[in-house]
């Protein structure tokens, strides 16, 4: 099988074994809304400290079986929550998907990027990141439906039981289909490893501003996020629509992340992405200047599918400037920083949102983006 044809099925079953328990988790509230606090905290706290370590073990260990370790231990975690529901059993199935999803952060985007160079292929590759992408959102759908279905049918046990074994599939289907590439050639020491990973981020100037640029961006599109579900109730917006307008917000991104390699290779990847930062920005102003129900929903459309094409533009941009001794190690470098300023818009904007309303927590993600395209338009005038 083509590298790209195995990075399509494992990233969406992957994508689809996340998505499945969304709809239980937060809307049925099957663990209750303690629960729900303790996995969430526990996750966030075993993914932010084990994300860059973890991508520093997918380079001297190799990226397949770092990877398919990582979507194992996703999958006991669904399985764990199916079975027990205690304190003990949810803080374990917490810390396995954190540990989990830190191992995958970064070692399957460094294994295709690697399989597409060592073909020779690599000009391909902003191709496959859309197609991936585009393959991914259509997962997401199916996952939401399926979900739905199946906690309506048989209960949340039966749902997160069902991501259990999708994980399971893809953890199979991983080393099945994968071929093993490693990053580093020789044996290197693992903290040396990370300390190389960390120079080659924060010295390649190039490098370092567009992931700045990238952290910003993503915090900004993060507050606009945790800021939407609010504004949909203000809008009077019926809580029964907002899974339809979910579906609906991915599909035109469907066809617009398949041929994102059009933009990029028409206008290249840096003023592609400028132009999707800036018009993203532009449309979440008139989210506050058009308040009626149905404009909400067109621009929650239209920003999804923006932000969703800049998404695969961006991956293939940054790994034109990462070696690929170092890349798993970088990219969760990278990661672990999106998900620093996650943390802390999170921290910030909910207090913002409360006091002062869903308006100022737009006008923060406006604020937030915005300070993004300079750092572009600098990359964009060095042709980087």
């Amino acid at each position: 099988m083509k590298a790209e044809k195995c990075y399509y099925l494992i990233s969406a079953l992957n994508e689809f074994s996340y998505e499945v328990p969304y709809l239980s988790y937060f809307i049925f509230s099957a663990l209750g809304l303690g629960y729900t606090y303790l996995y969430a905290g526990i996750f966030a706290l075993f993914f932010g400290v084990l994300d860059y370590p973890t991508g520093g073990l997918a380079d001297r260990m190799g990226r397949k079986r770092v990877f398919a370790l990582g979507t194992f231990l996703v999958g006991i975690n669904f399985l764990i929550l199916a079975a027990y529901t205690n304190p003990l059993t949810v803080a374990l199935a917490a810390s396995l998907f954190g540990f989990g999803g830190a191992l995958q952060s970064g070692s399957l985007e460094a294994w295709i990027t690697d399989e597409m160079k060592r073909e020779n292929r690599f000009n391909q590759l902003d191709k496959v990141f859309g197609r991936a992408t585009s393959l991914s959102l259509i997962a997401d759908v199916l996952a939401g439906v399926s979900g739905s279905i199946i906690t309506y049918i048989g209960g949340y046990w039966w749902t997160i039981s069902f991501a259990g074994i999708i994980s399971m599939i893809a953890t199979s289907s991983a080393l099945l289909v994968m071929r093993e590439n490693f990053g580093v050639e020789k044996k290197e020491p693992y903290l040396r490893l990370l300390k190389v990973g960390a120079n080659t981020l924060f010295r390649r100037k190039h490098l370092l501003l567009l992931s700045i640029s990238q952290m910003i961006f993503v915090t900004g599109v993060y507050a606009y996020w945790e800021t939407l579900t609010p504004i949909y109730g203000e809008r009077k917006i019926p809580e029964a629509f907002f899974g339809v307008i979910g579906a609906a917000m991915h599909l035109p991104a469907v066809i617009t992340t398949a041929y994102s390699h059009k933009l990029s290779r028409k206008l290249g990847t840096a003023n592609s992405t400028l132009l999707l930062s800036g018009t993203w920005t532009l449309f979440c102003l008139l989210m506050i200047l058009l308040v009626d129900p149905y404009p909400t929903i067109v621009i929650a459309i239209i920003l999804e599918s923006i932000y969703a094409t800049r998404y695969p533009i961006m991956e293939f941009w940054r790994n034109q400037l990462i070696p690929s001794a170092l890349r798993a190690t970088v990219l969760s470098g990278i990661s672990t920083m999106e998900h620093t300023g996650q943390a802390i818009i999170l921290f910030v904007l909910s207090p913002i949102v409360e006091t002062y309303g869903t308006k100022a927590g737009l006008i923060s993600a406006i604020a937030i983006t915005a300070t993004a395209i300079p750092f572009l338009l600098k990359l964009a005038k060095e042709k980087h």
